[in-house]
């Protein structure tokens, strides 16, 4: 847990809270497996009262990513809004993925795990440099591209199943109901 991402709540009286924080070494400590590097900021609005905190997290950030298809390196932008809440009990216990039972003596509250999670989670599944978007865009869902070593590109298309008959007939009942 990175003490860049603790805040103390321990002395902190009810009402708004506002923090700012610089997300860059976390990057380096968050280890996620898509991101070489990142650079950002994590804008922290926290509301506290006798029963609970409500953090509201804006993370704007710019990773550095791999093009999946190029392999060249490249800077995505990151905006996220999340929100997560802790309410006071006699124990510490997740009830959620963002409701937190925490009891009325712990210090502080950590957020590094909860900003590696955000991140990790919307990192896009594919990863395609910029300039190749609209050509990835256009191909057809259902075909592969393969280059061999040679550099020969062969496009393969998953050709679909015919229908059984019995279904393309109920179907044209269907469509005609004459």
């Amino acid at each position: 847990m990175l003490k860049e991402f603790d805040i103390e709540i321990s002395r902190l009286k009810n009402g708004v809270h506002e923090y700012e924080m610089d997300l860059s070494k976390g990057f380096e400590h968050f280890a996620l497996e898509d991101v070489d590097q990142g650079q950002g900021t994590l804008l922290v609005h926290m509301e506290k009262t006798d029963a609970s905190i409500t953090v509201n997290l804006t993370i704007k950030a710019l990773l550095n990513l791999t093009c999946d298809r190029s392999l060249e390196p490249f800077e995505e932008p990151l905006q996220l809004e999340e929100q997560l809440i802790f309410k006071y009990g006699d124990h510490e216990e997740e009830l959620d993925d963002r409701l937190f039972l925490i009891s009325t003596s712990t210090p502080s509250i950590n957020l590094t795990q909860h900003l590696k999670d955000f991140i990790g989670l919307a990192i896009p599944f594919r990863k395609i440099h910029p300039k190749l978007r609209e050509e990835v865009e256009a191909e057809p869902e259902d075909s592969l591209i393969y280059e061999d070593p040679d550099g020969q590109i062969t496009e393969i298309q998953d050709e679909e199943e015919p229908a059984d008959p019995r279904f393309a007939a109920l179907k044209a009942l269907k469509q005609d109901p004459e």
